[in-house]
């Protein structure tokens, strides 16, 4: 294009948008950039920016920062409060803010450095597990509605202990609770809390009433709440042959128990109201179970009687006399016909053998038996000659076929100067079926030669 710049080695020319998309697509194709966990410090917090809820920041080091993004959904998701300083964990992914031209990253969640290797050894076995699809919604079991005994995993000094029961209480006082002790924080506290859920399996197998188990404990730090972030306390849960209700920490509190459990409530309070239903609630549904069954009781009950009342006022119910009385009747009809039909038959039949008695062709036999007769001496005149004729055909077919048999016979062969040579009975076909000294019986066309072998001599080809 006329004015357009040459390059000196004709290479293309292209954009800055261009080359921006062009980069942009080059870091999202790193598999190594898109999920990577980034140390350093926080740097130009401000919080969520307006009404989008979006975080811009810098995370930074000694050397070097770089800038930050935290969507609205991201942001809502932190489980800290980000500040000034504050040396952080945080996983995300590289890209390119193409219309500055600048590269960011951008945090999907992010935890306090300090707890960050717990948090990171957390987020590493909730992604295998997830993985291996122990959290996959197919995997939970149904509460069941009607529980008459409740197992409760926790510790017996938990001061959330007393707050389970008595929601438990309020809600179903008929409801027998089970509590089996356990360590709910520490070193080991997992293995207890592995077998606290064991021994209310173990109690349901041997045919004891407990319909469900209630796994909980009250708030407190990732460290505090870290036994049931243990791989062995979760496996334990997602593989229990009881339905589990988790309730462990606060509401912002997500622990690895909760994502394999089969229902998880926020608090342990709530944890007891899903696992014992209220006694109020549960007359009413059972009342209302009680009025669609009678509902349904009733309504097959009006079908049933409409069907045989429909029945009963048939003919064939209600007068059966009159269907014997029907057919009597027209029995007696048609055995009053019978005779006049079978007369009427009778009559039309003799008038059909009358008309054909009275046709000529009954009255004028004499000239169809001459036609036959002329025919008859036609065809005895045609059969002699017919069969001398296949005759002589059938002597040239077997003159022909016994020609070609003496062309074929081994007599024939001798007539042309041929001889045939045996031995004891057996024919001679090489010069290795005998010896010096044979007797030979040579065969020709008018008699048999009997000879001695005195040598032999192999052809020559």
């Amino acid at each position: 294009m006329d004015g357009e710049p040459e390059t000196p080695d004709d290479r293309p020319v292209v954009t800055v948008s261009e080359l921006n998309t062009k980069v942009s697509q080059i870091l999202e194709g790193q598999p190594e950039l898109g999920n990577i966990w980034l140390r350093g410090e926080v740097s130009n917090w401000t919080g969520p920016h307006g009404a989008s809820g979006h975080a811009y920041f810098r995370v930074k080091d000694d050397d070097a920062e770089i800038d930050c993004v935290m969507w609205r959904r991201n942001v809502q998701g932190l489980s800290i409060e980000p500040q000034e300083g504050m040396e952080v964990l945080a996983r995300g992914s590289v890209g390119l803010y193409e219309k500055r031209g600048s590269y960011q990253f951008y945090i999907e969640e992010m935890a306090e450095a300090g707890r960050g290797d717990l948090y990171l050894r957390y987020q590493r076995l909730k992604d295998r597990l997830e993985e291996e699809g122990l959290f996959d919604p197919e995997r939970k079991q149904p509460l069941g509605a009607f529980p008459r005994t409740i197992g409760v995993v926790t510790s017996r000094e938990a001061a959330g202990l007393q707050d389970v029961l008595n929601v438990m209480r309020r809600r179903s006082p008929h409801v027998d609770v089970l509590v089996s002790d356990a360590r709910v924080q520490g070193e080991g506290a997992s293995s207890t809390i592995v077998e606290a859920i064991q021994r209310l399996d173990d109690h349901a197998r041997r045919g004891h009433d407990v319909d469900l188990i209630v796994v909980t404990r009250g708030g407190g730090s990732l460290e505090d709440l870290w036994a049931f972030n243990e791989e062995e306390t979760v496996r334990a849960v997602a593989n229990s042959r009881l339905p589990i209700v988790s309730g462990v920490g606060h509401e912002t509190d997500t622990t690895l128990t909760d994502l394999a459990a089969d229902e998880r409530a926020p608090t342990p309070s709530a944890a007891a109201e899903v696992a014992a239903p209220s006694r109020e609630e549960s007359l009413e549904r059972v009342d209302e179970l009680r009025r669609r069954l009678a509902r349904r009781v009733q309504h097959v009950v009006d079908l049933k009687r409409s069907r045989v009342d429909g029945l009963a006022d048939r003919p064939v119910l209600s007068r059966p006399g009159a269907l014997f009385a029907e057919a009597n009747q027209l029995t007696d009809e048609l055995a009053s016909r019978l005779p006049r039909a079978v007369q009427i038959r009778l009559d039309e039949a003799r008038a059909r053998i009358d008309a054909l008695a009275s046709r000529s062709v009954l009255c004028s036999t004499q000239g169809v038996l001459g036609d036959r007769a002329r025919r008859l001496e036609n065809l005895s005149a045609r059969v002699p000659r017919a069969g001398e004729r296949t005759l002589e055909q059938s002597k040239n077919r077997v003159g022909q076929l016994a020609g070609r048999l003496d062309a074929l016979s081994p007599l024939e062969v001798l007539e042309r100067g041929y001889a045939s040579a045996s031995t004891d009975g057996e024919p001679v076909r090489s010069i290795a079926d005998v010896d010096r000294g044979d007797e030979l019986d040579v065969r020709v066309t008018d008699g048999t030669i009997v000879s001695e072998v005195t040598d032999h001599e192999e052809a020559k080809r």
